[in-house]
């Protein structure tokens, strides 16, 4: 896949960004490529980075209610890092961590 160099400027914005970039821990730094959010970029049509951390904003809220609903279900003992069902003190972090995710 040959990535533009606007695109390249996109992808360095979400790695640098303090909420889902490197060493975040979030789903995008954990399991997305490069490559992977240059698709979203195409896929959606995306024109700016403020666009695609918005989007990558949305996609990170609606793994976390994911992350929430495995966790009242019983499942996976720990689920995103350091949050697990016994934890209200991770869950009260993450909580802190994802507040204005609506908006870059």
């Amino acid at each position: 896949m040959q990535i533009t160099a606007q695109e390249q400027e996109m992808v360095d914005v979400v790695r640098k960004d303090p909420k889902i970039g490197r060493g975040t821990c979030s789903t995008v730094d954990e399991c997305y490529t490069d490559a992977e959010i240059v698709e979203v970029i195409r896929d959606e049509k995306i024109a700016s980075a403020d666009a695609l951390l918005t989007s990558l904003y949305s996609m990170e809220n609606i793994w976390r209610d994911q992350a929430d609903d495995a966790l009242a279900a019983g499942g996976e003992e720990q689920i995103w890092g350091q949050v697990t069902r016994e934890s209200d003190e991770n869950r009260e972090q993450l909580d802190d961590m994802f507040k204005g995710y609506a908006e870059p």
